[in-house]
């Protein structure tokens, strides 16, 4: 995630956020109001997201529907998760679990 520090793992349940990922803590004026913005307001009412200085912290490991779900809660702004998800080297999660790895 280039606006965050965030790591998952994809699963055939959806996307996990794994504790100890960092994200930002400001919403997008874009996503004010929307179904995004009640989202993360949920996940740092609930614990699972914690603030501290500019950024949230996932305080445990949380299933998403959807990595692009997941990106938005880390993000704060809406995404496409198949491709703002990228291995290490910079690969995006669509290469790997759509296209597979050849």
């Amino acid at each position: 995630m280039d606006d965050a520090g965030g790591r998952g793992v994809y699963t055939s349940e959806g996307f996990v956020v794994l504790k100890g990922s960092i994200g930002r803590l400001e919403n997008v004026p874009s996503i004010a109001g929307t179904a995004g913005e009640r989202l993360r307001q949920r996940l740092l009412d609930s614990g699972v997201m914690r603030p501290e200085g500019g950024v949230v912290i996932f305080e445990k490991d949380h299933l998403f529907r959807s990595p692009s779900m997941a990106g938005l809660a880390l993000m704060a702004r809406t995404c496409n998760g198949w491709l703002d998800w990228k291995t290490a080297d910079g690969t995006t999660l669509n290469a790997v679990k759509r296209q597979g790895d050849s």
